[in-house]
């Protein structure tokens, strides 16, 4: 992506504003999402930021690969989207998604109550 994106807030929801920050063009200038710890709820903001980047998917774009990979020399998690623009251009997005891999959302439950 040709612009930096940081401090780019998606969408509220229950633990919290979901940050955005990075560029987004490869694992070495990845999207850091940051402000969920739930997988369930990290993804929707990812599927929420790639609507409002590009527009209404189906329409203006569409998912061609996703894929979940370790980069174990850093210890980070990647979620990394291979898209098609409605003018035949594709565009591959790279996300970091250390801070909520693996974790379901009973785990996020019992860290909000943690928290309290």
């Amino acid at each position: 992506m040709s612009q930096d994106t940081q401090n780019i807030v998606i969408r509220d929801n229950a633990y919290g504003a979901v940050h955005f920050s990075g560029c987004g063009s490869s694992t070495l200038d990845p999207l850091v999402v940051s402000g969920t710890r739930c997988l369930s709820t990290g993804l929707a903001a990812i599927y929420q930021w790639l609507q409002v980047q590009f527009g209404k998917v189906g329409q203006d774009w569409q998912v061609l690969s996703q894929r979940h990979f370790a980069a174990p020399m850093c210890e980070r998690f990647f979620d990394q989207f291979d898209l098609l623009m409605a003018d035949g251009t594709e565009r591959t997005i790279c996300f970091d998604i250390t801070s909520f891999y693996g974790l379901q959302d009973l785990d996020a439950d019992l860290l909000r109550y943690m928290d309290n």
